[in-house]
């Protein structure tokens, strides 16, 4: 468990923790919104009165009221945040858009939440190189061995290749 010393907030931070805690309990799997509530309620207990009113009254909302597609059963959910986590490989069953079907052992580098999907950011040991995958396309998904890079760096080569890859689709 941690635990944080004293914080405080100001009212622009309390509006934007708020509409994070808001985001994920409309898009997080089960576990993570049943966490989102819990955290949702420990700040609206130590917030002092005139807060818990504006607590509850701001208006800022996530776009989406709906949960968008699944990562398949909560279970594998659980399975690809732990990998995550503590930064270990993934061995899963995935099938592409042409119902393609593969065994992946990926090293998992970010989970990406979007209105209408969730997406796995990893070096894919079977393609050499970074992949995204979609969520609702993973199947038996299990934590492995520790990666054996460190995710910082893995994070920061992924990122160096995202924007390469924005440049080239803007022709510069």
């Amino acid at each position: 468990d941690f635990l944080l010393p004293p914080l405080m907030f100001d009212e622009d931070e309390i509006e934007a923790l708020v509409f994070g805690i808001r985001a994920t309990i409309v898009q997080g799997d089960d576990d993570m919104t049943a966490a989102a509530r819990r955290l949702l309620g420990k700040i609206h207990d130590v917030l002092p009165e005139k807060w818990t009113a504006r607590l509850a009254a701001q208006a800022f909302y996530p776009l989406s009221g709906k949960k968008t597609a699944t990562c398949g059963a909560a279970e594998q959910q659980a399975h690809i945040r732990r990998a995550l986590r503590e930064h270990r490989t993934l061995h899963f069953h995935y099938t592409d858009a042409a119902g393609q079907a593969s065994a992946r052992t990926v090293w998992p580098i970010a989970l990406g939440y979007f209105e209408d999907a969730r997406l796995l950011a990893a070096w894919c040991a079977l393609r050499r190189d970074f992949r995204h995958f979609r969520c609702d396309r993973i199947a038996d998904a299990v934590p492995g061995a520790p990666c054996p890079q460190p995710h910082a760096l893995l994070l920061k080569r992924w990122q160096a290749q995202e924007k390469l890859d924005l440049l080239r689709l803007y022709g510069f």
